[in-house]
């Protein structure tokens, strides 16, 4: 429903809003309803193609990807494991965490979905702990190696 508002702080203001809500704010006396034009008139048209864009606009909580790239949170049912999906040209990728690249608002989700049920996550924490285990290992092996080339050479005592 299309309304102009002839009193209080929005005065003056057209907005589309819910039906209910229209009728109750016109039953108020603080809106007055904007009729469509007649159907097939000059501006029928153009006034369905405004309506249809309020209502198909993206909202404040919805996640708008961009290059033909969707994301949502997942919960499993079998143990409540919480899985970020990311779907690119159709295909599907089900990720045990949110990647660098995905919005904020994922990141969020995931984190709320998981805060929820920590024991379901209890797997990916391990595996994500003895991956990081090994990139120690890996990296403080890399390091010994170039003090002791370094010792070879009469650089470091």
């Amino acid at each position: 429903m299309k309304i102009r508002h002839i009193s209080g702080l929005k005065i003056g203001t057209v907005e589309h809003i819910e039906n209910q809500t229209g009728r109750t704010l016109i039953a108020l006396g603080v809106a007055e309803e904007i009729k469509l034009p007649a159907r097939g008139s000059e501006g029928w048209l153009a006034a369905r193609k405004e309506l249809s864009d309020a209502i198909h606009a993206p909202g404040p909580g919805d996640v708008v990807g961009g290059n033909g790239i969707e994301w949502g949170v997942k919960q499993m049912l079998k143990g409540g494991k919480a899985l970020v999906i990311k779907k690119v040209d159709g295909q599907v990728f089900y990720l045990d965490g949110p990647p660098a690249d995905c919005p904020a608002t994922i990141r969020q989700q995931f984190a709320d979905m998981c805060s929820r049920n920590p024991e379901a996550n209890a797997i990916a924490l391990a595996a994500a702990k003895q991956t990081q285990t090994e990139r120690d290992f890996a990296d403080r092996s890399k390091a010994n190696t170039v003090v002791r080339v370094a010792q070879s050479l009469g650089l470091v005592k």
